[in-house]
């Protein structure tokens, strides 16, 4: 872009800009150094460089974003990943959390009184029918799936893949489709969506996801999950990373490997694979790990 072209560097830096006239200068030898790398370069590739003072309060381009308050609740899918989302779950009515530079769809709901919003305020108001879009922030996501289960409403809900928050396992007990967001680099469709949550996620975080998937209850899973003692559960992790190891050198997706493929390591992988096929629900591993776990929770009484 700036090849053999007339260069003009506009600095609010008094010293940059006499190192950069000067040809470098005698106070600081870091500075020298720079002054010397960037000249030699521009000696070569420049028509000519030269420097020239700029105040700061007219610097407004490269301060602005040290020079302003970003609000943290204005969080906004990039258009194209918003685009690839409607296509797949269907084009929303009104977008529940919005502002004027945000908003997705003509009708919105506003965190305040705003002109063109419909309403403010969405976990306060009555929502339209029709299929809802909401990218809340994050510590609203309880209350928001609390007013989404009351009120059975459908909303393309935008929500961090965090395994490890309470409200994380809402989310899949209320949803009926999920849609995994790719990252900026790969919007095109050249490669595959990546799964950070799964691939960093310990052995029993991703155990009480898979059977959040059933629709247990929380405490039903808490049981289930009680049902193998604290050193079993240390082994079982300390196996399953040695596992996710192997995969990862075979190239291979640990959660689409076959329990045919394992050996000793059969008790650890089924925790986290889906049934193949349905048992009789008294031989049901599910069931039969409730009853343990709820007996080692409270252990009966021995008189």
């Amino acid at each position: 872009m700036v090849l053999h072209k007339a260069v003009l560097i506009r600095t609010e830096n008094i010293t940059a800009k006499s190192h950069v006239n000067c040809q470098g200068g005698t106070t600081s030898r870091s500075l020298m150094k720079e002054a010397q790398t960037l000249l030699t370069w521009a000696e070569s590739n420049l028509l000519s460089l030269e420097a020239k003072h700029l105040q700061g309060q007219l610097n407004t381009k490269a301060d602005w974003l040290s020079r302003t308050d970003i609000d943290q609740g204005e969080w906004s899918l990039h258009p194209k990943v918003y685009q690839s989302v409607i296509e797949t779950l269907g084009h929303p009515v009104l977008d529940l959390f919005a502002s004027p530079s945000n908003v997705k769809t003509p009708r919105f709901f506003s965190r305040f009184k705003t002109q063109g919003a419909e309403n403010f305020n969405a976990l306060n108001c009555r929502w339209p029918e029709g299929l809802l879009y909401a990218f809340p922030p994050v510590p609203l996501l309880s209350r928001l799936l609390s007013k989404i289960w009351r009120t059975r409403s459908e909303v393309i809900l935008i929500a961090p893949a965090w395994l490890r928050r309470p409200w994380f396992s809402e989310i899949l007990n209320l949803s009926i489709q999920s849609f995994p967001l790719q990252t900026r680099p790969t919007l095109s469709g050249t490669g595959p969506s990546p799964r950070p949550h799964l691939d960093s996620a310990s052995r029993l975080e991703i155990e009480r996801s898979m059977l959040t998937r059933y629709g247990y209850s929380s405490e039903v899973i808490e049981s289930i999950l009680a049902s193998r003692r604290p050193s079993t559960i240390k082994i079982y992790e300390y196996t399953f990373k040695a596992f996710k190891r192997w995969c990862k050198r075979k190239k291979k997706d640990f959660i689409e490997v076959t329990v045919a493929t394992l050996k000793r390591q059969v008790a650890v992988i089924t925790s986290i694979l889906p049934h193949n096929q349905a048992a009789q629900i008294s031989h049901h591993s599910h069931i039969r790990r409730l009853l343990k776990g709820v007996s080692n929770r409270a252990p009966p009484t021995k008189h």
